[in-house]
């Protein structure tokens, strides 16, 4: 899984244009999968099975509705569409790692058949968070 910091700079990255309105909702849009299924990961190693959708599409956009009740009536459709965008960034860029274990469940419910790109493992996001801090700063600066 690339790490949060990752997903954040991705999130910065696309920052231009409709997303720059609403922004911490893109961002927070962004981290909510993880936000939400990796402290039950951790505390309950064991319950992994059951922890595993939360990280497919249908879940998401599940849980980014309840959050975006939180809203007030005006914006919530736009913090729907804000957290879910960043939500479906968040997934895409899972979508491009390897799994040792198990993989995500694209289409949960629908199917139980996991599947990855598999273009890098996880821990490289890590070894390249300082090449990508420094990118995105200096995208951003322009």
């Amino acid at each position: 899984m690339p790490d949060l910091l990752t997903h954040l700079c991705a999130a910065q990255l696309l920052r231009r244009g409709l997303l720059a309105r609403r922004f911490p909702l893109f961002a927070l849009g962004t981290i909510l999968p993880d936000i939400i299924s990796r402290p039950i990961h951790i505390l309950f190693p064991s319950a992994y099975p059951f922890v595993q959708p939360l990280h497919s599409p249908a879940v998401c956009a599940v849980y980014c509705a309840l959050v975006s009740l939180l809203f007030v009536p005006p914006i919530r459709r736009e913090a729907f569409a804000c957290l879910l965008a960043g939500a479906a960034l968040h997934l895409a860029l899972d979508a491009c790692q390897r799994q040792v274990g198990p993989e995500y469940l694209w289409l949960f419910p629908f199917s139980w058949r996991p599947g990855s790109i598999g273009l890098f493992w996880p821990e490289q996001a890590l070894f390249l968070l300082p090449a990508t801090l420094a990118a995105t700063a200096a995208v951003s600066a322009l």
